[in-house]
Formats: C-alpha cells, sequence, structure tokens
C-alpha cells in the first residue's frame, strides 16, 4: 500500500508546485531541460520564456510547452522533433484523514499517492468505520465514493482515485453490519451496502463449504424488545434483505444417509453402497462380488433400524438366498448385513516352541503337525539342546475344573533324532 514512486509519469497527473519537469527533445533537434514549478506554477524555458503549468495534467502540459517551444525549434511543427515531458522530483502533499479511522490527522504524503494509500497510512477504518461508504472531499466538495469491498474482496481498483493536495477522506460510522458463521469459507462481520441480499453476503464469505446445508438458513434477528429467528429458503437468498445486526448461520448438512446400505464379513468387497431402488439381499451380495470361500452359509444375519429407532436382527440361511430357494430380502435403509466367516466360529489353536532352539516362537497349529516340524520351523536345534528329553505341556480340554482332582494339563517327556528323521 505504499505509493510506487518507480513508474512512469502518469498522463492524468496533475502538476503543482515544487514538480520537477524534464523536458527532453529528440530528432532533428536535440535538448534537455530540468526545470522547477514556482510556488505560483510557473516554469522559465531559455529562449521561450515562462509557461503555466500547474493544475495542467502532463498530457496537457506536454501540448503547451510543445506548442511554446514550436518557435525555436520549427522541426517540431514538421514532426521531425519530439518533446517529452516527464516528473523529476515528485513533490508532497497534505491530505486530511477525518471520522472513523484509527488514527485521524494531516498526512504528508507523495503526490502519486491514492486514497488507498491515505487508508493505510492513517490504520484504515476503526471499529466503527464504514468500508463502503468513504468519502473523498476536494474543495468542499465529495467527489467520491469509495468502496473498499471492491478492492479487498473482488481486486478491483476502480475507486483508487489519485489525491491532490488539501484533500479529505472522511469515513463515516457503517450504516449496517451483519454477522454470518458456520459452514461458510470465511466466517466474519460483513457491512451490507443498499439492495444488497443475503446472496451477497454468502459471496462475501466466499460462498458454501462443501458440508453447508444450503436448503435453510437461520437468520437471528434483533427486534424492539427481543431476538426472534427466520428460517430463510434456498430460494430467498436473492430476495432477502439483511438488516443491521442480523446473524447468519449456515449449518452443516447431518451426518446420516439417505441411501447406504452396508455388508461385511466374508465377502469379495464389504463395505458401503448405496441403496437403489428394489435393491434384495442377494443382488447385494452379488454387488459385493460374492461370498469367500470360507463364508458361514448356515446363517447370516441383518441389523435393521425400525420406524421408531429401535433395533431389530433378521436371520437367514446363505445358502438359500444365494441359491434362491428361500425368499429374498428386499433391503432398507441403514441395514448392515454380516456374513461370518467359518475361521471366525472357530477356536484358535497355537503351539509355543521354547528352549535350545534357534528361533524360540509360537505357531498356528495345523493339521498333521509333528514334533520335528515344528522343530525345523523353529530353525533346528541349538548346539547345546538335549534331544532325548523334550517335554511337552498339553492343556487338558474336557476337564471338570470344578473337581478336587481336576488335571488342567498334561505333561509328557519324549525324545527325538538329532537329525529330525
Amino acid at each position: 500500500f505504499e505509493p510506487n514512486l518507480r513508474i512512469a509519469t502518469p498522463k492524468s497527473y496533475i502538476i503543482g508546485p515544487d514538480d520537477r519537469l524534464l523536458i527532453d527533445l529528440n530528432g532533428d533537434n536535440e535538448a534537455s531541460y530540468d526545470l522547477p514549478v514556482s510556488p505560483d506554477g510557473i516554469i522559465s524555458l531559455q529562449y521561450v520564456g515562462r509557461i503555466a503549468v500547474a493544475g495542467l495534467t502532463i498530457e496537457q502540459a506536454t501540448s503547451k510547452i510543445r506548442s511554446a517551444l514550436s518557435s525555436t525549434y520549427p522541426s517540431l511543427r514538421s514532426g521531425r522533433t519530439s518533446v517529452a515531458v516527464n516528473l523529476g522530483n515528485i513533490r508532497s502533499i497534505k491530505i486530511i484523514m477525518t471520522g472513523q479511522v484509527v488514527k485521524p490527522g494531516t498526512y504528508t504524503l507523495s503526490s502519486l499517492s491514492t486514497v488507498y494509500n491515505a487508508l493505510y497510512a492513517s490504520g484504515g477504518p476503526a471499529q466503527n468505520g464504514s468500508f463502503r461508504n468513504i468519502q473523498l472531499i476536494r474543495n468542499n466538495k465529495v467527489v467520491a465514493t469509495i468502496d473498499v469491498y471492491d478492492f479487498l474482496l473482488r481486486g478491483i481498483q476502480q475507486g483508487n482515485i489519485r489525491l491532490q493536495d488539501q484533500d479529505v477522506i472522511n469515513v463515516p460510522v457503517f450504516e449496517k453490519r451483519v454477522e454470518i458463521t458456520g459452514e461458510v469459507k470465511r466466517s466474519a462481520l460483513f457491512e451490507v451496502a443498499k439492495n444488497e441480499t443475503l446472496k451477497d453476503v454468502i459471496d462475501f464469505a466466499g460462498g458454501f463449504t462443501t458440508q453447508a446445508y444450503t436448503a435453510k438458513i437461520k437468520a437471528f434477528q434483533n427486534t424492539d424488545r427481543d431476538r426472534k429467528i427466520i428460517d430463510i429458503s434456498a430460494a430467498e437468498l436473492n430476495a432477502y434483505l439483511p438488516k443491521n445486526g442480523d446473524k447468519f448461520v449456515v449449518e452443516a448438512i447431518l451426518d446420516r444417509f439417505a441411501n447406504r446400505v452396508e455388508i461385511i464379513g466374508a465377502v469379495f468387497r464389504p463395505g458401503v453402497y448405496e441403496l437403489s431402488n428394489g435393491l434384495t439381499l442377494r443382488a447385494l451380495i452379488n454387488k459385493a462380488d460374492g461370498l469367500r470361500e470360507e463364508a458361514f452359509l448356515n446363517r447370516g444375519y441383518i441389523n435393521r433400524l425400525n420406524i421408531d429407532n429401535t433395533q431389530a436382527l433378521i436371520s437367514f440361511d446363505v445358502a438359500k438366498i444365494i441359491a434362491g430357494t428361500e425368499t429374498d430380502i428386499p433391503l432398507q435403509r441403514e441395514d448392515k448385513i454380516t456374513i461370518s466367516s467359518i475361521l471366525d466360529l472357530r477356536d484358535e489353536y497355537k503351539v509355543t516352541i521354547q528352549g535350545e532352539v534357534r528361533s524360540p516362537t509360537t505357531f498356528e497349529y495345523a493339521d498333521s503337525m509333528t514334533l520335528e516340524s515344528v522343530i525345523q520351523l523353529a530353525g533346528g536345534f541349538k548346539e547345546g539342546a538335549t534331544p532325548n528329553r523334550i517335554e511337552i505341556s498339553r492343556r487338558v480340554r474336557n476337564s471338570d475344573a470344578t473337581a478336587p482332582s481336576a488335571r488342567t494339563a498334561e505333561l509328557f517327556i519324549v525324545n527325538v533324532d538329532q537329525n529330525l528323521r
């Protein structure tokens, strides 16, 4: 927001006292002049005389200087010589900041400064200051009204007018301010201009998030006595005119699905699926790429949420549903189907080997597993192992644990060949 002093001289720049003009002639005639503008707005050209330039734009001054130099340099008329006028030294101007600004007062700025440069220097609008109705006063007349939102929200600098000496910038108190929170991208307070709608406020806030419930927006509004709530539908966004002090809340969509069913367990693609029209249990199993080899076919079940929010458990014969010999079951929203695996219904058996083997560990029990194969899986004997005295401890499965003489384990002592033959 600092003024750029290293730009080409704007053609609309208005010349004033303390400016310096660089005048260059090129072509048949070559000459250069570096001339100060006097306090009364005059430059003095050798062989030409005094030229009044104060109050002229650079473009107007160039035309006037070219006309004055034509008597001395006739080739200017024929176009064989050109003249260029640029700023050398840039003067300072004084502007006054009034109203609801953070630091009101008089500021000395470059004559290339704009309204935004002055607002930046003064700290910008204060807490109660307007961003939408900033007045530029020149010679006791309001010459422009600036809406800073054009720049802050859209990057448009249409109202960024270049200042002149003794300009006054007045920041009035805001007239209408609202708040929007919830599922918008930029929750904040926003100033609302006349005839702007709730849709404009939502645009100021960057629009809705992906989780926004857009069908209705809640407006909390102040009345003369208390507060009230207004539900504003999506169709009314372009028509609703916010009032000062309104607070808009955009809620999130519900964490629920309108058409979800789920299947878990021994199918190839467990997960959630769309509840399409007429979807049945058999069709869902097919959607999940069918049953895995270890599926338990005697019984599956459906967890169903009833209308009164109670749970129901519906069992079915998996094999008969797949074969079509049992009536298929139409599915409902939020049904959860479980197809068990026979592996989940079995006890797990493990064998643990410890002592003088290279890799003591625990293995899953397999049919036909022998002591020699377990020792081999554990890396074989260490050098100090005694293969002729191996202890095997085994849990007794069918023991009556409550009996005084109950046995819970058996101990066997066996020997094996050193070479595991």
